[in-house]
């Protein structure tokens, strides 16, 4: 007996195109994923090109539903069309997000003073009571991050808790800081014109970890100052020094460079030939790598979308330190990492930590001979969201 088939008929809602560019905005300005935002666009329009993708995001073209309600029409966004077709006001945006920046900042600035002086007052030493259990599974899979229950100092203000959800919260901030300045240069790079050269990394965001790390001193209140005072100026003599080399090597023309020297940070090519700079995070080296690359041609002058972009696209694998992301199996059709890639990468491993890396925005921490023995398969999984 043959199975029955049904035919399935749909069509098109009048507010298709409006709910299509208000999820990619989201991407865009929530979860701060440019790609994904315009991975929306594409793959909900078939064969729509990144250009138009662009000009849909902003609202410099907009989508509408034809009569047929089975296909749509992209059309030249005017004024009259505000009200239904809301235009994503780049400036405007970015422009926010920096304000919001700069004053989460300085409240976040204010606790950490309230916090520095709690400490300051305590000598910087705490009775802390650690339950046995806890300590046990420290000594046998060092899981320090239950370690401590905050809860358990036995002080009237809880120290320890105010410790623990302050420092997490400026932590936390601050990757959250550098996430939406990635956005919005990757807005002016997409939209040029649009961000204003004034747009940069508020420095009550800078002085928010050169706050943090006075409490990483084991200082009373005059050696922190001391030590703030250093550490403030060898983070700008560091970041001043590394953009000098960078700037050296990329007058040169960047060159290949053997992986095990342990560069700060690196893109490692389909066929195992690696690309490093040493820097500051703020001196955005795999940025300025991917550029390099760009100018002496590695990338195809005719790529349409930026640098970085481009090498996450076609198989190279972003190292950052101990850390290994890789975007090749998100692409469609996924890009697998290579065997020459996977070699290099245990070298590395081996040789600059310990035999161990993390994978993926999960950090999937991995030692290498596990990594060599897993499936070729089965390898994109680590790099699973």
């Amino acid at each position: 007996m043959e199975p029955k088939t049904h035919k399935v008929h749909f069509t098109l809602g009048e507010n298709f195109g409006r709910v299509v560019v208000g999820i990619a905005r989201e991407h865009l300005t929530i979860n701060l994923d440019p790609n994904k935002a315009l991975a929306t666009i594409m793959d909900s329009l078939v064969g729509c090109p990144r250009d138009i993708a662009l000009g849909i995001l902003s609202g410099e073209l907009i989508i509408t539903t034809d009569t047929d309600k089975v296909s749509v029409n992209v059309s030249k966004y005017t004024p009259d069309m505000k009200d239904l077709y809301p235009p994503f006001y780049i400036e405007e945006w970015a422009g926010q997000q920096i304000l919001n920046m700069r004053e989460d900042a300085t409240d976040w600035g204010k606790a950490l003073n309230r916090l520095r002086e709690a400490i300051i007052d305590a000598d910087g030493e705490f009775n802390i009571m650690v339950s046995y259990d806890r300590l046990l599974r420290f000594f046998y899979d060092g899981d320090s991050e239950n370690l401590i229950d905050p809860f358990m100092d036995g002080s009237e203000d809880n120290i320890l808790a105010n410790i623990k959800a302050t420092i997490n919260g400026v932590r936390k901030f601050s990757e959250l800081a550098f996430r939406k300045m990635a956005v919005i240069e990757w807005l002016g790079k997409a939209y040029p014109g649009e961000i204003p050269d004034g747009f940069v990394m508020p420095h009550q965001v800078r002085d928010l970890n050169t706050q943090l790390s006075i409490l990483l001193f084991n200082d009373k209140a005059v050696k922190a100052e001391i030590a703030r005072r250093k550490y403030r100026d060898n983070l700008l003599d560091n970041f001043l020094q590394s953009e000098r080399e960078i700037g050296e090597t990329i007058k040169r023309g960047i060159q290949p460079v053997e992986i095990t020297d342990n560069y700060d940070a690196g893109w490692l090519s389909p066929s195992g030939v690696f690309y490093g700079l040493n820097g500051e995070y703020a001196n955005m080296l795999h940025i300025q790598i991917a550029d390099a690359l760009m100018q002496a041609r590695v990338i195809p002058r005719e790529a349409d979308c930026n640098a970085d972009v481009w090498l996450e696209e076609n198989g190279w694998v972003k190292i950052h330190g101990n850390i290994i992301h890789y975007d090749g199996y998100s692409q469609n059709p996924k890009v697998r990492i290579t065997e020459k890639q996977r070699e290099e990468l245990v070298r590395y491993g081996n040789v600059c930590h310990r035999g161990l890396l993390k994978f993926g925005y999960k950090f999937n921490l991995i030692s290498m001979p596990i990594f060599s023995s897993i499936e070729p398969l089965m390898l994109g999984k680590l790099f699973e969201l």
